[in-house]
């Protein structure tokens, strides 16, 4: 297990079955929906986290375990009660609410008992207006999700809203979790998960914060169930789990960060198996084993890499048979971006056949990269899928057995020299040896025929861009010059993608000028877009007009007018989550200032040379020449994208020294 893994399994731990008992009386709360009074309301900020914003009050949340007496199935209830009090106007957007429906006519999801309130203190009188079921306005947001909107209405500094509602789902394989913590501090969150004894459940909680109260005891409850005999009562042991967390803090998004939500304190939920009295025990997932065999028995993916004939020609004449491994790679990608584009659907599964994911041209992420799995079988490499899930989609650690939390396949193919090149063909852009940034997300599971394994799904390649800047200062106080950016390796692949996003080149150059916001962008070249094998070059003209200051005979200016830091992107105190800067990072740029005729130089920064360990160094360096120039050359060189969160202090100060060294000015003196 790497660092990377062994961080995330201590740090989102597993929340084990056997739970502490505590005294379920002792901090449990409730709340009487639609009444408050003065002394609930908080008065200014909230202290005990000045910066927030809005603040949960109260989250109560049950999954309770019923059956369908005549389908004889069983489905749950999700009810949940929040109360919140909106602190100022930069939580507005917490006045709209959506909740996101399973709309499948075999496991359709409804929602019932839904009421809503909304309270403000005026002259120290409440006034509350209540929204009802007729408020909820229901859209079809996919072909297999309904979402259910609704939104509080005189909302304001100060206001206390509120909901209720229930979510009734027959989805019992993964039901849903439960999130303790946002971006907003948490007074008070409780949940109790009561299942019937026949379903073993799978429990993961993620987070750094522990609950208050964690307990579990047995409860016995009657199920009716109606058949053509007539209808028969079944008694079946309950287990109750109970879970409360109290005054969580904030826990809020800083850059270079995968996915906040992989950090929130959650429980998360997976039937391990079911046993019901005369039948023979179902297992699903309750080890890593359990998941290769679901994986190469399902037809939605080891099934589709059995090909068809129809792959088999298409392969046949791309590479001979002298054509090296990278050669024959090479061309099946080059098929791959010739022939299917994908749908931008996200999936850990196919859901067509291979024959028709060809026909059509089209495919989502699987289809696609299962399908690349065959294509190189059927070239005669060792290749096998990687199943993974998206940095949007959250983690998969190694602790937690799961098939749930997949959402995302890449091909692996092993070399003769036994280096394992991993591939995705899902972007036109992506260059052999790289994956999508999406798909770089820690760990996936490799599957092979007859044996499976973890890999690291960080890349090697960096985000390299080389800007070569020649400048002149002009006595007015404006700066003319040429830029020339050379981006390599992930940085060409991502400039590449953001090609591709537009609808033509030209409107990409419209974006990169835009992008300048303090120059002024005269001309613009850009080459090496289509051919993956270089690097991508930008070659851009400007006038800077506001970079300068002149007092008296002095001019004042900052060296780098593009790419410095203006200030340290890490401003927590203290950070609990990893700083994660997707690819290791190699940053060189390079001035030349040609001087105004009539000025001198009377003041330049001092060179700087300094690093954080071994893994970042930054260096700076100011020079002059015989011809009259300031010469300017920084280099920031991070070699590996991941650190833990005890590097943050010294990472902080790092950023800290840079900040400082970019923002020291250039003075030029009148000669005259």
């Amino acid at each position: 297990m790497n660092l990377t893994a062994k961080f995330l399994a201590r740090a989102l731990f597993l929340a084990v079955i056997i739970l502490a008992i505590c005294s379920p009386s002792l901090l449990a709360q409730s709340i009487r929906l639609g009444r408050v009074t003065p002394e609930d309301f908080i008065q200014g900020t909230y202290e005990k986290d000045p910066e927030a914003s809005a603040v949960v009050l109260y989250d109560y949340g049950e999954t309770r375990f019923d059956i369908d007496g005549q389908a004889g199935r069983f489905y749950y209830n999700l009810t949940r009660t929040m109360r919140m009090q909106i602190i100022d106007e930069r939580a507005f957007s917490y006045a709209d609410h959506s909740i996101r429906l399973y709309d499948n006519p075999s496991n359709r999801e409804t929602m019932s008992g839904f009421n809503a309130y909304v309270h403000n203190l005026e002259d120290n009188r409440i006034k509350t207006t209540r929204l009802r079921s007729r408020d909820l306005l229901t859209e079809k947001t996919s072909d297999n999700i309904k979402t259910c909107k609704f939104t509080f209405p005189e909302v304001k500094a100060g206001s206390i809203i509120e909901f209720t509602y229930t979510v009734k789902s027959f989805r019992i394989f993964s039901p849903r979790p439960w999130q303790f913590q946002y971006s907003l501090p948490v007074e008070y969150s409780e949940f109790n998960f009561i299942v019937p004894e026949y379903y073993n459940y799978n429990f993961f909680m993620q987070g750094f914060e522990a609950p208050v109260i964690q307990d579990r005891k047995s409860v016995n409850r009657s199920y009716i169930i109606s058949g053509a005999s007539g209808t028969q009562t079944v008694v079946a042991t309950n287990i109750h789990y109970h879970w409360v967390m109290k005054d969580l803090p904030a826990l809020r998004d800083e850059p270079f960060t995968t996915n906040i939500s992989n950090y929130y304190s959650a429980i998360f939920f997976e039937l391990a198996s079911e046993i019901f009295p005369g039948s023979r025990p179902q297992l699903y997932v309750s080890s890593w084993a359990d998941v290769d065999k679901l994986l190469r028995d399902s037809e939605y993916f080891g099934g589709f890499l059995s090909g068809t004939r129809q792959l088999r020609n298409e392969m046949s004449g791309l590479a001979n048979d002298e054509a090296s491994e990278e050669e024959k790679i090479a061309s099946v990608l080059s098929w791959f971006h010739n022939n299917i584009r994908w749908n931008n659907s996200t999936s850990m599964s196919a859901g067509s056949t291979a024959r028709q994911v060809i026909n059509r041209g089209s495919g989502n992420s699987a289809e696609i990269n299962l399908l690349l799995v065959a294509a190189l079988r059927e070239m005669g490499l060792n290749a096998n899928p990687v199943v993974s899930s998206t940095r949007r989609n959250g983690v998969v650690l190694q602790p937690f057995p799961t098939i749930n939390r997949f959402n995302y396949v890449v091909a692996a193919v092993e070399l003769e020299n036994k280096e394992l090149l991993l591939l995705d063909a899902t972007d036109p852009m992506c260059p052999l040896g790289m994956l999508p940034l999406r798909a770089i997300n820690y760990d996936g599971r490799l599957i092979g025929d007859n044996f499976a394994r973890w890999v690291d799904l960080h890349v090697e390649a960096p985000r390299n861009e080389k800007y070569e800047i020649h400048a002149t200062i002009m006595p007015d106080g404006e700066i003319e010059g040429k830029m020339t950016i050379t981006a390599s390796d992930f940085a060409a692949f991502s400039k590449r993608s953001d090609i591709k996003d537009h609808a033509d080149l030209e409107e990409y150059k419209e974006t990169v000028k835009k992008s300048y916001s303090n120059l002024e962008i005269n001309e613009l070249n850009i080459e090496s877009v289509e051919d993956l094998s270089v690097p991508l070059v930008k070659t851009v003209g400007f006038l800077a007009k506001d970079d300068i200051q002149m007092a008296a005979d002095f001019i004042y200016f900052t060296p780098l007018l593009v790419e410095a830091f203006k200030e340290n992107p890490f401003k927590l105190e203290d950070r609990k989550f990893p700083v994660d800067f997707q690819v290791p990072i190699v940053e060189e740029i390079s001035f030349v200032y040609n001087l105004p005729e009539g000025y001198e130089i009377d003041h330049l920064p001092g060179s700087a040379n300094f690093n954080f360990g071994r893994n970042a160094q930054y260096n700076f360096e100011v020079q002059t020449n015989g011809d009259g120039q300031i010469v300017i050359n920084s280099l920031l060189n991070i070699n590996k994208s991941f650190f833990l969160p005890a590097d943050y202090a010294g990472l902080k100060e790092f950023f800290n020294k840079i900040v400082d060294k970019q923002s020291e000015q250039i003075v030029l003196k009148s000669s005259s």
